[in-house]
């Protein structure tokens, strides 16, 4: 009796791993989405940069 609930006990510890792991990843990606965001605005600031080089060059 004692070994199934050690048995019962370390499945609670791995789905509460497994938690924690999809966790992990829910936050992975919540980062990757905002890197991705700093990247878009990066190439952003970029174009207008370039946009205004070409403006200036014009003159």
């Amino acid at each position: 009796m004692l070994d199934f609930g050690f048995c019962l006990l370390g499945f609670g510890f791995s789905l509460l791993g497994f938690g924690f792991g999809l966790l992990g990843f829910g936050f992975g990606l919540l980062g990757f989405g905002f890197g991705l965001l700093g990247f878009g605005f990066s190439l952003l600031d970029f174009g207008f940069g370039l946009l205004g080089l070409c403006s200036n060059t014009k003159e």
